[in-house]
C-alpha cells in the first residue's frame, strides 16, 4: 500500500497547482487541476501515505481543490501523521492554531507546542528537514515576540537565523528585516540607508528567486533605497 501510495502521490502533483513545477508538464498530456489532484491525493491519504495525508488533510480544514470543508477530520489525519513522528504534521497542526485555519479556534500555546515538537525532530528526510525547519521558524517568531510562549527574543533571533541559513525562503526574508528593522514582521524598511543593508539584499534575492512574495517586494524597496543614496 505504500509503495503504491507513493506513486499515486507523484501521479496527483502533476495536477496540482501547489507542487513541483517540474511535474507541470503538458507534454505529458496532463492539465493542471487541483480538483483532479485532490482526488489522487485522497486515494492515496486513504492508505497511509503521508504526503497524501498532508495535503488532503489540509485540503479538508481549509475546503480546496473541491474537497468539502470537514475540519475535524483534516485535523484528525494530521494529528495521526503528528503522532507516527512526521514533523509536517505538527507543522500544520501548529499553523492551524496559530492562524486559525479552517475557521479554528487560536491557540497561540497549542500552535508553540505543536512547533516546539516539529523544531525538535530528529529526522533528516528531506521532507521532514523542511518542515522542521518551518516548524523551528514559526516557533522563533513566536519567542521573539512572546506570542504564545515567554519572550525571548534572543532565542528567537537564533532559530530565526537557523532557518535562515539552512535556506528557508520566509526565514531569509524574516533574517533580513532583522537586520533591516530589528522586527523580523516588519513590512516598511524607511528611506535611510543603514550597515546592513548589504546583507540583507542578498538574503532577499536569494528569497525572491526562491519564488517568495515578500522577499521580492522587499527588495525592490530596498534596491530603491539603495539607488537613492547620496
Amino acid at each position: 500500500h505504500q509503495r503504491g501510495g507513493e506513486a499515486v502521490v507523484v501521479l496527483a502533483g502533476q495536477y496540482d497547482y501547489g507542487f513541483s513545477t517540474t511535474l507541470m508538464r503538458k507534454d505529458i498530456g496532463l492539465v493542471l487541476d487541483e480538483a483532479e489532484a485532490m482526488k489522487w491525493y485522497r486515494f492515496a491519504a486513504e492508505r497511509q501515505q503521508p504526503r497524501a495525508m498532508e495535503v488532503y488533510g489540509l485540503a479538508l480544514v481549509e475546503g480546496r481543490g473541491n474537497v468539502p470543508r470537514a475540519p475535524e477530520q483534516g485535523i484528525a489525519m494530521l494529528t495521526q501523521l503528528a503522532d507516527t513522528g512526521y514533523t509536517a504534521g505538527d507543522y500544520w497542526l501548529g499553523m492551524i492554531e496559530e492562524k486559525g485555519l479552517g475557521n479554528a479556534t487560536v491557540d497561540l500555546a497549542g500552535a508553540a507546542k505543536h512547533y516546539q515538537k516539529g523544531c525538535d525532530s530528529t529526522e533528516w528526510s528531506r521532507a521532514k528537514l523542511s518542515a522542521r525547519q518551518r516548524s523551528c521558524f514559526r516557533l522563533g517568531l513566536m519567542r521573539f515576540k512572546g506570542r504564545g510562549v515567554t519572550a525571548d527574543p534572543q532565542d528567537g533571533r537564533r532559530l530565526i537565523e537557523r532557518a535562515s541559513d539552512n535556506k528557508l525562503p520566509e526565514a531569509m526574508t524574516a533574517n533580513a528585516l532583522l537586520l533591516l528593522t530589528g522586527d523580523p514582521e516588519g513590512r516598511e524598511i524607511g528611506p535611510t540607508p543603514g550597515p546592513e543593508d548589504s546583507r540583507a539584499r542578498y538574503l532577499l534575492e536569494q528569497a525572491a528567486d526562491a519564488g517568495n512574495r515578500d522577499a521580492a517586494s522587499l527588495l525592490a524597496a530596498l534596491k530603491q533605497r539603495q539607488a537613492a543614496k547620496p
